[in-house]
């Protein structure tokens, strides 16, 4: 009779034995799907501020559209004034919010005004008579008349402040810098993508329609790019 048990647990021991193996190999698996997970998300990080080095061009067309209307519609040397468009990004906790700069220098604006200004005012006298010839008090009437270099700033501030609100953004009078977002998406570090969940096409219309879509990411050499169906951005830190 104990040779019965004895053989009987022994058939048992057998049968649980496949049971376990797979057991152990579903464990395997899942040490190995989780590590895998763990070093992608590690690796999925990319929290900090970013500058990008090169812009998707339907977008950086956008960006400059405005600062060549500007230079091309001044009757004066408007080159230089305005600084080409930056395309930054700062990461935070799952969150990517991508934005645009420019910088008005308000400086030289002024200058090159008033020294049209002046060119002008010269050009409307003859040949018999230059504007030295003039009497002190037309002079002084004159340059009365003339803007002061606080007055074509305080009239810059407000034609840019304007635009600013136009686009959905802001400007700083004090520094000359206009930015708006251009658009802000939730990061997934196991998958590597940013999905937009907001676009600004009121600045750029190159986004429209790109809410809800999704970029995948890369990181490679402290380069981070973006990618799309039909764009890409280049970032660094």
């Amino acid at each position: 009779m104990k040779l019965n048990q004895s053989s009987v647990l022994t058939t048992e021991k057998k049968k649980k034995s496949p049971l376990k193996g797979i057991l152990l190999a579903l464990l395997v698996i899942l040490l190995v799907i989780g590590t895998c997970v763990g070093l992608r998300y590690q690796k999925g990080g990319i929290d900090g501020n970013w500058v990008a080095v090169q812009l998707d061009k339907k977008l950086e067309n956008d960006l400059n559209k405005g600062m060549h209307e500007f230079e091309e519609s001044a009757e004066f040397n408007a080159k230089g004034i305005i600084s080409k468009p930056e395309l930054m990004m700062d990461v935070k906790d799952g969150n990517a919010t991508t934005r645009f700069k420019m910088t008005i220098d308000k400086k030289l604006f002024s200058k090159r005004v008033l020294a049209f200004y002046d060119e002008q005012l010269k050009k409307n006298f003859g040949n018999d008579i230059t504007y030295n010839d003039l009497d002190p008090e037309v002079k002084k009437t004159l340059e009365e008349s003339l803007p002061t270099a606080s007055d074509i700033e305080e009239m810059l501030d407000k034609g840019f402040l304007q635009n600013a609100k136009e686009i959905g953004g802001t400007y700083d009078a004090k520094t000359g810098v206009l930015s708006a977002v251009a658009f802000k998406g939730e990061v997934n570090r196991i998958l590597h993508t940013i999905k937009l969940t907001y676009v600004n096409d009121k600045a750029a219309k190159g986004l429209a329609n790109q809410k809800g879509k999704n970029y995948s990411y890369s990181l490679k050499e402290k380069r981070l790019k973006l990618e799309g169906a039909d764009e890409s951005y280049t970032f660094k830190k």
